[in-house]
């Protein structure tokens, strides 16, 4: 298992010089704009997709202007993380494929980030992007095709597209301060609320969809039995939270539909918890969130003497006078989360905005964290009242036929929970 940890810290500090590298290379710190930061994006993305292309290359340029746009605010960066993430859900080439460890917290990393900003009252819009234009401009085909048409000839639309004037001040200006000059009098006639709209291309709740489809096959891979599944399972509590964020965003902004998914995803991620060993495991990784592994922690703050008076340093290590760092039970919200609460909400709202195939998991899955905290009641009636049985099997929507095994699996484990008659014949309507 050190090996393993060796090799993926090894691996960290490849990629970390990697992008200290990519940062210098990809544009030159003082020649920074926000225009020049746009072109740029658009550049790489048009490169993804090719054969024969880095897609660990791209994403490193990518993260790059990523962190050189952090200065010019949410409105250029958000658009730009929105490429990050999508460009490491590009680095998986086969389904059976799974994103590693270090590449999920990354994406959930900045997928965290944009949820920061949304917070602070930001909107995502959608922005149209025609890729046959893009395209276009990267090659230099526009320009082309305008000195062939120019009337004087390619020689005198070549000599007209160098002299660029500053309409305002009159001196000649490049490609790079035009577009960054039109960028920001587009800016200057924005209205107050239309600075807090950020134009992206993609989907936020896609993103969030994937990165859940990626956690579990990780845990699909590994073997329970092992180390490395355990702290995998740390992470858990990391997607409840990011699920949480943008379930809010959502319902803020009415998207009612894209808040349901998010509400059902994180059900599956619930349902299953018996209340105290829920409130261990956020406890847990509460814990490793603040002082992170328990295992890296020094010596001094471990043994009998930590945590006591200990004034002579000549005698004590000075890291055993705090003693062992622990999570103030006041502090936390842990101890006062009422997970029934919590499950019932959620699936309320996927009751009332789902899709059927979210329903029809909400509804078993609610059962089952009814049957496992001895509700027997309100499983039983809940069982019954949804007629769940009858159409446990029945699926108007190919899409949604992958889940049926899902489904039956779960209400099968419901039913025998909730101590009622497991129906292996249900009615076919």
């Amino acid at each position: 298992m050190r090996q393993e940890q060796k090799a993926a810290a090894a691996l960290a500090a490849n990629r970390a010089a990697d992008a200290v590298t990519a940062t210098k290379s990809v544009i030159p710190e003082p020649q920074v704009t926000p225009a020049l930061l746009n072109k740029r994006v658009k550049e790489i993305a048009v490169q993804r997709g090719r054969r024969g292309t880095d897609h660990y290359r791209l994403l490193r340029q990518l993260e790059a202007l990523s962190r050189l746009s952090l200065k010019f605010g949410p409105r250029i960066e958000i658009p730009i993380l929105m490429y990050v993430v999508s460009a490491q859900f590009s680095l998986l080439r086969t389904m059976d494929d799974c994103m590693d460890a270090f590449t999920w917290r990354s994406c959930a990393g900045y997928l965290s980030r944009i949820a920061t900003v949304l917070e602070d009252g930001y909107v995502l819009t959608s922005e149209e992007l025609d890729e046959s234009d893009l395209m276009a401009e990267a090659a230099g085909v526009k320009k082309m095709k305008a000195a062939a048409s120019a009337s004087g000839g390619a020689m005198a639309a070549v000599a007209a597209d160098e002299k660029l004037v500053n309409p305002h001040t009159g001196d000649a200006e490049t490609d790079d301060e035009r577009a960054e000059r039109l960028r920001q009098e587009k800016e200057a006639s924005l209205t107050d609320e239309e600075k807090k709209q950020i134009p992206v291309i993609g989907s936020l709740s896609l993103h969030m969809t994937r990165l859940e489809e990626e956690y579990v096959k990780s845990l699909q891979q590994i073997s329970h039995h092992s180390e490395e599944y355990v702290m995998r399972l740390r992470d858990e509590s990391k997607l409840v939270s990011l699920l949480e964020r943008f379930q809010n965003y959502f319902q803020r902004v009415d998207s009612v539909t894209e808040a349901a998914a998010m509400a059902a995803l994180r059900i599956e991620h619930l349902y299953y918890r018996h209340d105290s060993i829920a409130k261990h495991v956020d406890k847990a990784a509460e814990f490793y969130e603040k002082f992170g592994e328990a295992s890296m922690l020094h010596p001094s703050c471990l043994g009998d003497e930590a945590g006591k008076d200990q004034t002579d340093f000549s005698k004590f290590h000075p890291g055993s006078a705090s003693g062992k760092p622990t999570i103030e039970e006041a502090a936390s919200k842990v101890e006062t989360t009422d997970w029934n609460q919590i499950m019932a909400d959620l699936c309320t709202f996927v009751y009332r905005h789902g899709t059927e195939s979210d329903i029809n998991k909400a509804i078993i899955c609610h059962v089952y964290h009814h049957a496992i905290h001895d509700r027997f009641l309100e499983a039983r009636d809940l069982l019954l009242m949804s007629h769940i049985q009858e159409n446990i099997y029945n699926s108007d929507d190919v899409t949604t036929s992958k889940s049926l095994p899902f489904r039956f699996i779960l209400y099968r484990r419901a039913s025998e929970y909730s101590r009622l008659p497991f129906c292996s014949t249900p009615n076919k309507q």
